[in-house]
């Protein structure tokens, strides 16, 4: 079951008077960062949190939970309501974790991790709904200037076991933060070889493509 919208805004508001809260989509669930620190998220409506040393402290009879299937244990958060905790718990965390790696040093990890001899990127994806239209498309989740040097590129997909080749452009989508998302279309005849629509989860494999 992924995480509601709704969750995520009440955790926020709890935590508005803590200093650079930001948060990512992934998945269906949400990752949190305070001053670009992961120091948690919302999976499945719980508030999870890395067991650091604080805030086993200040939560000794927390549950360990996991955030989702092969994951490390993480603490759950059960006084929600109380939001000046909150922002204790937090600020302490953030004290004890390391200070997180420039943005250009993870792009740059990120793509060299998902690259191989061929440019081939994998990753799992949501189909989504063009409005008004029958269309749909997936959103390339890695930063496509840093790992194709370009803001436009023609690549050879395959979305489960159906091959089409297309491009990865930006059309104007944007994420709940407001970012810029490069997309890759996936057509009505694609979508009926696999058995799928908007809102299904789909594998993708990208390989940049010379022609």
């Amino acid at each position: 079951m992924a995480s509601s919208k709704e969750y995520l805004e009440f955790i926020l508001e709890q935590l508005s008077e803590t200093e650079d809260i930001t948060y990512r989509k992934m998945l269906g669930e949400y990752i949190l960062y305070c001053q670009g620190k992961v120091i948690g998220g919302i999976y499945d409506d719980r508030f999870l949190v890395k067991p650091t040393g604080s805030a086993v402290s200040m939560m000794p009879d927390a549950a360990y939970e996991l955030p989702y299937e092969g994951a490390k244990e993480m603490l759950l958060v059960d006084r929600v309501e109380d939001s000046a905790f909150l922002r204790s718990l937090v600020e302490a965390m953030v004290k004890e974790l390391p200070a997180g790696k420039k943005k250009t040093a993870v792009k740059k990890e990120r793509a060299e991790a998902q690259k191989d001899e061929k440019r081939e990127y994998q990753f799992d994806a949501v189909i989504q709904k063009v409005p008004d239209q029958d269309a749909a498309y997936v959103i390339f989740p890695y930063d496509i200037r840093s790992v194709f040097g370009k803001g436009r590129v023609k690549v050879h997909a395959v979305f489960d076991s159906a091959a089409y080749d297309g491009s990865i452009v930006n059309m104007g989508v944007k994420d709940e933060t407001g970012r810029t998302c490069y997309i890759i279309g996936i057509n009505k005849k694609i979508r009926s070889a696999i058995g799928k629509g908007p809102g299904d989860l789909v594998h993708v494999k990208i390989t940049e493509r010379e022609k």
